[in-house]
């Protein structure tokens, strides 16, 4: 990590660009990070594009609000949780290279995230499997950082990359909180306001985004790894069904309708098994106790039905094959035993010697129609020892 009392110079050689309003201008510095340009903002600070000239790569660079780190504890509380998400090392969490406090704020510098974020993404139409895929590696994302006592609070579709090879990476864990134990409000929780429908709550107030909290996040009590696990199953019953479980508005509102359940829509966007709604419906229960214990025993749960799923379709396909394979064997069996030739039973009785001998008989008589009877008898026995043979 570099040293945070490290002068900074931008790339004239000057001081650095002062802050304009809430964001930093191009070529400013923040350590020895280059400011490029702004990626994006949100309730908990703002994303730069920067160049790292000491590793000579592209990094995203956050920088967090001057208000959500102007108490000394809650800057130290930051700097001691990116230090512990920078420890995590998994495809499906963002790469943290950097934390330190520049300018009496707080920065990250992580990996540059080159894709749609989840959100954008399923706005295109998707497969069943690609959605449960998605999905999976999202929840292996935050369970290894729930591994490392790290819960994100506020996981949703934009908080999660689709990168062009189809990794999926968790990102923006400015709202983390190690396990420590700590309430998830920083002071007494504030009553809600007319902004509640942010896309991040206030500061002091339940941290997180209306429509993925748990009901104890909504509540402003402490929680744990299963919030995440709330968030997830929600962000994933919106993907397939094609709307939330629980509309937006007020906390007290969305805590009675997390209360009744979820309500499949009349025409949802998937046909979902039964046996994935049981899974989403228990991540989402209201008690913390009924989720599952953690995102493994989510994902082991859905993985264990998959493979059930491809079984049965296998074997499905297998039966059809032999069914057909079988069919000839069927259709001979009933037409019965092939019959020997039917021929062989007149041999000694009529064929081509017996002929002879009743031509030669009958030619030897004086009698001027002997041969004209050899030809009749001939052809009559003849045609009698084929119509024979066919019936037999």
């Amino acid at each position: 990590m570099a040293n945070s009392d490290e002068p900074t110079r931008s790339l004239t050689g000057t001081a650095p660009t002062p802050l304009e309003g809430e964001l930093r201008a191009p070529s400013a510095r923040v350590n020895r990070y280059i400011l490029l340009d702004t990626l994006g903002s949100g309730g908990s600070g703002v994303v730069y594009r920067a160049f790292d000239p000491a590793l000579t790569r592209q990094v995203a660079v956050k920088l967090l609000r001057t208000e959500a780190t102007q108490a000394a504890r809650q800057g130290e509380r930051l700097l001691r949780e990116g230090r512990a998400i920078a420890q995590i090392s998994h495809p499906n969490v963002v790469s943290v290279y950097d934390v330190g406090t520049f300018e009496d704020e707080v920065f990250v510098a992580m990996e540059l995230l080159e894709g749609p974020t989840l959100a954008t993404w399923l706005r295109q139409p998707h497969t069943f499997e690609q959605l449960l895929d998605v999905f999976a590696q999202a929840a292996a994302g935050l369970g290894a950082a729930h591994a490392r006592g790290i819960v994100h609070r506020d996981f949703k579709p934009d908080n999660a990359f689709v990168m062009p090879g189809g990794r999926v990476v968790v990102v923006d864990f400015g709202l983390a909180r190690a396990t420590d134990g700590l309430s998830d409000v920083d002071d007494e929780l504030a009553p809600p306001s007319p902004d509640w429908d942010r896309r991040l709550t206030r500061p002091g107030a339940a941290p997180g985004t209306p429509g993925y909290m748990a009901p104890e996040q909504l509540r402003g009590e402490a929680v744990d790894a299963r919030a995440d696990q709330f968030a997830l199953c929600v962000a994933m019953w919106e993907a397939l069904y094609g709307e939330r479980p629980f509309q937006r508005g007020h906390p007290s509102d969305e805590l009675l309708q997390i209360e009744r359940g979820p309500t499949v829509p009349a025409r949802p966007r998937h046909r979902v098994p039964s046996w994935l709604e049981r899974i989403l419906r228990r991540g989402m229960a209201v008690e913390v106790g009924a989720r599952f214990r953690d995102m493994p025993e989510l994902l082991s749960g859905i993985a264990r039905m998959r493979r059930r799923k491809s079984i049965w379709k296998a074997a499905g396909v297998a039966c059809t094959l032999l069914i057909v394979a079988m069919v000839p064997l069927v259709i001979s069996m009933q037409r019965g035993p092939a019959c020997p030739p039917a021929t062989d039973k007149l041999q000694g009785i009529w064929d081509t010697n017996t002929d002879g001998k009743v031509r030669a008989t009958l030619a030897a008589m004086t009698s001027p129609i002997a041969l004209q009877a050899a030809d009749f008898v001939g052809a009559r026995l003849t045609r009698y020892a084929k119509g024979w043979v066919n019936a037999h």
